[in-house]
């Protein structure tokens, strides 16, 4: 009998140890940043729905930390809590201040508003400083700004307003290149801040924080219960090198961290040309052997890693890296102004 449970708990541990190989070093460190904009419109999110999103949010264990915590945890390897989500408001309308505001306050929630100062005080349809010094004596609540050519305007505007130096910055239509590295790179207290549907983890470039849209397919709230089981997918040597090109056909590949064994199931998705034909050629090091052909919108290319824990209870889950493209020649790009 006892030679029988011996022989039971090492075919447990060896399982175990084959399950537990899933995890990577980026697992014990990582946050989802949720991005909202338009809340209430037909063509993004209904206000039902949004508040359907906020009361998952604020149940199920999840750890709903400030978006500034998030980054300073992760630049000092301070690992963060399990189901670790930061929640993200673009906009300068008066019903983020009138309605968002306090759905958001009643549960407890913190999150951050990005804000362009081109908007403000511009219509009545649009908040003004006073009602964003309002939002910010809140403790719960962070100011951020966008990218603009007046990037220098609304920091002063920032620090004469809210006597206070901005820390995050989001890029337009989650727009990046080598151009806007360079940016901010004069700022250092700036993180900046995307639209790629990945995760942020402590080996993130942090130039180029990941924040997911809610929105449009996204919006539904069985789609968003499936991307709160996400993990990051960590990928390096990115091409191409800028994320702003002039080529139409450009080169894609990327190395996968050599903690993931099996690449089997890695499936990569454009935008707007469905799914692409992603090969492993060695040493998880892919390429995107399918002819893309970028547009004159943004291109968002979205890889994904199906990974399943059975023994440890865990749901489904899936790793996630994601990285958008835009070319030269689309004059509705924020980075040709």
């Amino acid at each position: 009998m006892i030679k029988n449970i011996i022989i039971i708990l090492i075919l447990f541990s060896h399982l175990q140890v084959r399950t537990s190989s899933a995890d990577i070093e980026e697992d014990s460190n990582y946050a989802l940043i949720l991005a909202y904009k338009n809340i209430g419109e037909d063509n993004n999110i209904g206000l039902n729905e949004f508040k359907a999103h906020i009361n998952l949010l604020s149940m199920n264990n999840y750890n709903i930390l400030p978006i500034k915590e998030i980054i300073k945890s992760l630049e000092n390897k301070d690992n963060l809590a399990g189901k670790t989500i930061g929640i993200s408001i673009d906009g300068e309308e008066k019903y983020i201040k009138n309605i968002i505001a306090p759905i958001l306050k009643d549960k407890k929630l913190p999150f951050t508003i990005f804000i362009k100062n081109s908007n403000l005080n511009s219509s009545n349809h649009y908040m003004d400083w006073s009602d964003i010094k309002k939002l910010d004596k809140n403790k719960s609540i962070d100011i951020g700004i966008s990218l603009n050519t007046e990037l220098n305007k609304i920091i002063y505007e920032y620090r004469d307003n809210l006597n206070s130096e901005p820390k995050l910055i989001a890029y337009p239509f989650g727009e990046y290149s080598l151009k806007t590295d360079n940016i901010i790179k004069n700022y250092p207290d700036l993180s900046g801040f995307t639209l790629d549907a990945s995760l942020i983890h402590e080996n993130s470039n942090f130039l180029r924080i990941p924040r997911l849209q809610i929105g449009n397919e996204y919006s539904d709230i069985e789609r968003l219960s499936t991307i709160l089981h996400s993990k990051p997918l960590p990928a390096y040597d990115i091409l191409p090198i800028d994320n702003y090109t002039d080529n139409r056909e450009p080169v894609i590949g990327f190395t996968i961290t050599d903690e993931i064994k099996d690449l089997k199931k890695l499936k990569c998705f454009a935008s707007n040309q469905g799914k692409l034909k992603a090969k492993n050629i060695g040493e998880n090091r892919i390429e995107i052997r399918t002819k893309l052909e970028l547009s004159n919108e943004r291109t968002s290319i979205t890889c994904t890693l199906p990974i399943e824990k059975k023994l440890a209870g865990e749901n489904l889950y899936t790793r996630r890296f994601s990285m958008m493209l835009t070319h030269h020649n689309n004059d509705n790009n924020s980075l040709s102004k």
